[in-house]
Order: C-alpha cells, then structure tokens, then sequence
C-alpha cells in the first residue's frame, strides 16, 4: 500500500507543479497514467483490437463478461479536450464493437457510457469509452428515476439550451409551442395592435406625402397628324367634348370622341407648295 505524503511533501510538490509548464505538467500526467502505460506496452493487457487512434482490451474487473474499454492512443482526461476526429473514430469503433457483442456473446443489448470526472465514476485522468453486454434482468448499472418538479425541469433545460447554443455557434433560440403552452396566455408576449383607418395617425402620414409628391401639372394638348394636309389638336383632359363622351356613355351609347379642328392652325397644300418655291 502506497505511503500517504506528509504535508511538507504535498507542500513541496505543489509549489513544483506551479512552477511547471503545461506541456510539463501533461507529461508528468502520462508518465504516471495507467492507460498510457497499457497504450505503450509497459502493462500487458488482453489486447482484443488496435489501430492509429485507439486500441481496445478486456477490462480486468469487468461489470459483465465481455466489458471491452476502447483507450485513445493520446492522452485527454476528459471527452471536451479529445478532438472531434478522434471521438468520431471513437464511436464509429464502438458501432461495430457493439455489433460484434451482441452476435457472438448473444447479448440481449450493449451499454456504451463514458465517465467524466471522479463524480461520475472516473478513477483514471484518461478518457475511455466502456462498452458492455447487457443480458435483461442483469441489474447492471441500477438507477432509481426520481420525479423531479415540472418548473425546476424548465429552468435546468433553459440553462443547458442557453450554454449548448452557445458552444454550438446557434445565433437564434428556438422556442418550442409546449413552453408557449407552459407559460399560457397571461404570460404570452404583447401584440401591439395598429391604428384604425382614418386615425390621427394615419391623417398626418397622408399630409406628409402630399408634400413628398410633385404638383400635378395641367395636361397639355396634344398634336396628332391627321393626313399630310393637316395636325388636329386633341382636347385636354376635362374639356367640352370628354363630358360629351362621358355623358354619352352614362345612357349606353358607345363614347365618341370628338375631334376639334383649329382653324387657325390649318395648313393648306398652297402653303405649302409656297416653301418649295
């Protein structure tokens, strides 16, 4: 059995383990790992598989027969500082590993779960995944389900969803219709109702477009060539002849419209054989 250090010897070691670098500290950790040992072949193992990124043996107390632990080749203490890529080799491993339980072991299912921290079971600072058969009615891994307060299960999911969106980069939180549900109608954000025709309101926006608008310019008439021999002036809009029109059409007949001919402007085919002259 070890010998317990005395506190001028945990004194001593922790002024050196403040003095030390990161990348020191790291080292001194693999040095003393037990799993990095086993990676290494310093410990013999009942190897069952080994690539690149991991290998995976039997667990010497294992909670069922054939409890296999997959160990990655590098040293991490816990899951959140293993890359992505390796704990995606990781799982991927595990599928078939799981596969290969429950063919050849005739397993009713598998357990995969990874402990990290001393709270949740971890006994070594190297991360490792453990992978066990499961027989039903085993009683492996008993757990008791506690009921827990509806308001307590809301604030614990708004306090883990603000903290994933945040380590997932999601800009928008996504409110789901069972809170609106939850927190009912009296609770429910306001709606700002908008102004009635005809409101204040409204009447001061339509002042302030007529002065946005340009004025209406009286319409000019316009010059269309009848033939060679002569231009007829249309009326403008609102004259004689358009109220003739309208009026016409108010008793069915078919609007006609009437075209005044100045006489003033007229030009004769004298006037102008005159400019050739």
């Amino acid at each position: 059995m070890a010998e317990e250090l005395t506190d001028e010897q945990r004194k001593k070691l922790e002024e050196k383990l403040r003095s030390m670098s990161p990348e020191e500290i790291a080292a001194l950790q693999k040095q003393q790992c037990v799993f990095c040992q086993i990676v290494e072949g310093k410990i013999p193992t009942k190897k069952i598989y080994e690539d690149e990124t991991c290998l995976i043996i039997l667990d010497i107390n294992p909670a069922a027969k054939g409890h296999l632990l997959l160990i990655p080749r590098q040293h991490h203490p816990i899951m959140p500082l293993i890359s992505d890529k390796e704990l995606s080799h990781l799982y991927l491993v595990a599928k078939f590993v799981s596969q290969s339980l429950l063919r050849e072991l005739k397993a009713s299912g598998t357990t995969i779960f990874a402990a990290n921290g001393a709270a949740a079971g971890q006994r070594v600072p190297h991360f490792i995944l453990h992978v066990i058969p499961r027989k039903d009615g085993d009683k492996i891994l008993p757990s008791e389900e506690k009921m827990i307060d509806i308001g307590m299960i809301g604030n614990v999911k708004e306090t883990i969803q603000n903290q994933l969106f945040q380590e997932l980069g999601v800009k928008k939180k996504v409110v789901s219709v069972q809170k609106k549900l939850e927190a009912g109608p009296e609770n429910e954000p306001e709606e700002i109702e908008e102004p009635p025709q005809g409101s204040e309101d409204e009447a001061e926006a339509e002042e302030a477009e007529k002065f946005r608008k340009p004025t209406a310019r009286r319409p000019r008439s316009k010059k269309t060539r009848k033939s060679k021999e002569e231009d007829v002036e249309e009326p403008p809009q609102g004259s004689e002849d358009e109220e003739e029109a309208e009026a016409a059409g108010e008793f069915g007949t078919s609007p006609t419209r009437k075209v005044k001919k100045d006489k003033d402007d007229a030009v004769s085919l004298d006037d102008i054989a005159d400019l050739f002259r």
